[in-house]
């Protein structure tokens, strides 16, 4: 089990919030090594996570033929994630429950209950705040976002944008930013 003596808030990355890493106008170019490196240290020391599909679909070779930087980077640190890499079930049915209209039926966007049931089980294992951090903020017509889906749990699971994460985890000085 994860130790999580240091972290005050913990953050479970969604295939959203990884891909938006390489955007220039988020982190600029000549930062990304540096900021990915920092992101792979907190990593290292539980206090970011992500689930298993959320590598799949980074590296999902239908849709991204070549993976980029962040997504090479999540196949490198995968191992080092220390707890819930892949959620438990209890916690996946409560996800399905709860939010099953996270998933997008048109889409077929697998990640997202998983990546909340890893926000579960964390949030059950740590006095921790839990925030999961994912760009999906507005629900479509047959779903609900990812960020309503963390609303749905008592207590609550918080939600960052990728820009809100960026700025909160201290993985990019502030002097490198835009």
């Amino acid at each position: 089990m994860a130790s999580f003596a240091a972290a005050d808030r913990l953050f479970v990355l969604d295939t959203s919030a990884i891909a938006t890493f390489k955007q220039r106008e988020r982190i600029p170019l000549e930062r990304q090594w540096e900021f990915l490196r920092r992101l792979e240290e907190a990593v290292g020391e539980e206090r970011v996570f992500f689930p298993h599909l959320v590598v799949v679909e980074l590296t999902d070779k239908k849709r991204v033929p070549h993976p980029d930087a962040p997504g090479v980077w999540a196949i490198g640190v995968r191992n080092q994630i220390a707890y819930a890499y892949r959620p438990s079930g209890p916690s996946l049915f409560e996800v399905i429950r709860r939010a099953g209209d996270v998933v997008d039926p048109e889409d077929g966007e697998d990640a997202d209950p998983h990546v909340l049931a890893q926000a579960l089980d964390l949030r059950d294992a740590s006095p921790a705040d839990v925030f999961v951090v994912s760009q999906d903020t507005l629900g479509g017509e047959n779903h609900i976002s990812l960020r309503e889906a963390c609303g749905r749990f008592v207590p609550s699971i918080g939600h960052m944008t990728p820009d809100e994460f960026i700025a909160a985890s201290g993985c990019l000085p502030d002097e490198a930013r835009p």
